[in-house]
């Protein structure tokens, strides 16, 4: 026996997970449950979603401490400290400003937060760096902050503006992807935001107070305040590297000018010519997959089953797999079977293992398997879908088997599914309108009668406490009065009481024709 539990939308998984095993761990304590039964958990998606989490907090952790350890090994531990507090200041400000506008922490926002590590520090360097200069100088440390705080004020706003720009129009990302990716602009835009704020306030408030210039040399000390007169002759190491480079350039504008710009489409052009391409998401590989079965023809749930276990037994028994569940029935399918793979270490990549299911079950006639994953990225039905359009039925579906058969010559494509109509049966009535008008009968009163055997006949609408949306209220006869049998004994009530419908109307089975105009032949590509 299988338990499906779905979470509403907007809810958070992981305490809906740990909510529904609460409840089974009490269940089992009661006295009724046998004691041989075996509770198992499957499919659990919040456990990727806790590793995700964890990983990308390991990843913000493991940046914040290598920007400090950079920042310590050139400025110093004290300056480190001043620097190091605009980190943490920056995430809690963006996070608090995040939660006033109604935004949850995700993924896109655990990433952003690693791309702002390294961006948010600038600022305060910045400033750090010019009151350790005017300390050095003699300058009290008070009024260096200050002196680092005016002077640095503008061209420390104007980068962060810049960077701001860069990502500003992201906000505006339509569709979608839009939707997805907004949370990247408005993390970076609230925690840079936050840095300035951090940059040219906090940081020099504090300075103020425990600022103390890094210790150098007197030799080293006299080489800086030449440099700051002009003489570049007293460079050492990187710096005189780098201030020759400079110099040569500036000699030779136009020529670096040029250089640049032959080099950039240097690089464009190689990689046009590799024919990588590009894509939107990369390929990933996945933690799950499923198989989803078709067939032609109207089949009984138990046809559809006994299908369904001959494609289980080709798949059953991989070590690869901690879990398979089978599932019969479904809209236009035989039936789906989801597959749990273990942990990625310890087995090949899921294309690998389909490959060998595919060859498992190559063999199966009449059955079209179908490899679904999850895509990375917003999700996205099928790689290409090409949609044909007629007013000619017959022309539309010969059209339709044409495109079909000319992808399947492809080895590029693969899980070719279409749209057109499956082989099946429709059951016609046919309505002698003069004897159902002495009858008092029509086709609305015959046609409500036999929704009370098929789906049922809407008689209003009601929302539960626990719902969303509005459900229909549906009444038809009990189960065991509802199947194809029951046509030729159903009775329309009329104002000269119950009449069978056989008196006036006639019901005959028809092949199944789908008059729709559209068709759609959509896959995947290797």
């Amino acid at each position: 026996m299988v338990l499906d539990v779905k979470k509403r939308a907007g809810e958070n998984i992981i305490e809906t997970v740990e909510l529904v095993k609460a409840v089974m761990e009490k269940a089992q304590t009661r006295s009724e449950w046998p004691a041989n039964l075996n509770v198992r958990y499957t499919w659990d998606a919040s456990e990727d979603v806790k590793i995700m989490l964890n990983d990308l907090q390991n990843n913000i952790l493991s940046a914040i401490i290598l920007v400090v350890i950079v920042i310590i090994a050139i400025l110093g531990a004290r300056t480190a400290l001043l620097v190091g507090i605009s980190i943490p200041g920056s995430f809690l400000t963006g996070l608090a400003i995040l939660g006033f506008a109604g935004l949850t922490v995700n993924i896109v926002v655990l990433f952003a937060l690693i791309m702002a590590v390294g961006m948010l520090v600038d600022g305060a360097i910045v400033v750090t760096e010019f009151a350790d200069r005017r300390m050095r100088e003699g300058i009290h440390r008070k009024q260096a902050y200050r002196e680092a705080a005016k002077r640095m004020a503008w061209p420390i706003t104007a980068s962060t503006a810049t960077t701001l720009a860069a990502f500003a129009p992201l906000m505006f990302w339509p569709d979608i992807v839009g939707e997805f990716m907004k949370y990247l602009p408005m993390t970076l835009i609230a925690t840079l935001s936050a840095s300035l704020v951090m940059a040219l306030l906090f940081v020099p408030v504090l300075g103020s107070l425990v600022g103390k210039p890094l210790p150098v040399s007197k030799d080293r000390q006299r080489r800086m305040l030449a440099l700051e007169e002009g003489d570049f002759s007293q460079a050492t190491g990187f710096t005189k590297l780098y201030l020759s480079t400079l110099g040569v350039a500036l000699k030779h504008p136009l020529k670096i000018l040029l250089v640049a710009i032959a080099f950039s489409a240097a690089v464009m052009y190689s990689y046009g010519k590799a024919g990588l391409g590009v894509e939107f998401f990369p390929d990933v590989d996945p933690v799950s997959f499923n198989i989803k079965v078709r067939s032609h023809g109207d089949l009984s749930i138990h046809e559809k089953d006994a299908l369904m276990r001959q494609v289980e037994e080709r798949v059953l028994g991989m070590d690869e797999v901690k879990s398979i569940y089978t599932r019969t029935g479904g809209d236009d399918q035989i039936g789906q079977i989801q597959f749990n793979p273990v942990d990625w270490q310890y087995r090949r990549k899921v294309k690998e293992i389909i490959a060998d299911i595919r060859e498992n079950t190559a063999d199966l006639a009449g059955l079209e398997l179908e490899f679904k994953f999850p895509e990375a990225g917003p999700p996205s039905e099928n790689d290409l879908e090409i949609e044909l359009t007629s007013s000619d039925y017959d022309a539309l579906n010969q059209a339709v088997h044409q495109v079909r058969d000319w992808l399947e010559t492809h080895e590029a494509f693969t899980n070719i599914n279409d749209s057109s109509p499956k082989g099946g049966i429709d059951w016609a009535i046919e309505i002698d309108r003069a004897d159902a008008a002495r009858y008092g009968a029509d086709a609305t009163l015959l046609g409500n009668t036999v929704q009370f055997v098929t789906n049922g006949l809407s008689i209003g609408e009601y929302l539960p406490d626990d719902a969303d949306e509005e459900v229909d209220i549906l009444v038809r006869y009990p189960a065991d009065k509802r199947d194809i049998g029951k046509f030729d004994e159903l009775r329309v009530k009329t104002a000269y009481g119950l009449v069978p419908i056989t008196n006036f109307a006639e019901i005959s089975p028809q092949q199944s024709k789908v008059l729709s105009g559209v068709r759609v032949v959509s896959g995947f590509l290797k």
